[in-house]
């Protein structure tokens, strides 16, 4: 099992950290963004919401969609543009637990995100736990488009809290 943890900045960016070094950056244009470039081994790629209520998002690469999102009640799906059968899916882990799960299409836990949140610096993070079969650069760009879709959640909750 390896840690990931990903800190926030006061200009919406997120550093990502493993071992107490820096491999990846997310930035976002506002704190409520759907929209992403995440920077991850020299190469950009970037989040772009796809429809007017933005429930559905692409991992784009020179233009070119690398992954699908979708996202329903029941979860969040995240699979290659071009392996849809092949799909990972997001969900709460459970009910009176804190995080989520990310679970392949035969339901076997690769990834755990937890949030953690700092009252002094008011800024919140995220610790991400996953094995070993996530792994490389195309498993960390995994990581970082499931925590994306965790914080998307999490911003959504809390506009949905702040309309009632």
């Amino acid at each position: 099992m390896q840690t990931i943890t990903i800190a926030s900045d006061k200009d919406h960016r997120y550093t990502a950290s493993a071992d107490g070094k820096h491999f990846a950056t997310v930035h976002y244009p506002k704190w409520y963004s759907q929209d992403a470039e995440i920077e991850l081994g020299g190469v950009t790629y970037q989040i772009k919401g796809i429809g007017f209520w933005k429930t559905s998002s692409e991992v784009l690469l020179d233009e070119k969609p690398l992954y699908n999102i979708k996202s329903n009640w029941r979860g969040t799906i995240i699979s290659r543009a071009k392996e849809e059968h092949h799909f990972y899916k997001l969900r709460m882990k459970a009910w009176f637990k804190t995080g989520y799960v990310l679970e392949t299409y035969k339901g076997e836990e690769v990834m755990e995100i937890k949030s953690v949140y700092s009252w002094k610096s008011f800024y919140s993070g995220y610790t991400i736990t996953f094995d070993d079969r996530t792994s490389g650069e195309d498993g960390l760009l995994l990581v970082l488009i499931a925590t994306h879709c965790y914080r998307a959640m999490q911003k959504q909750n809390a506009a949905a809290g702040a309309a009632t």
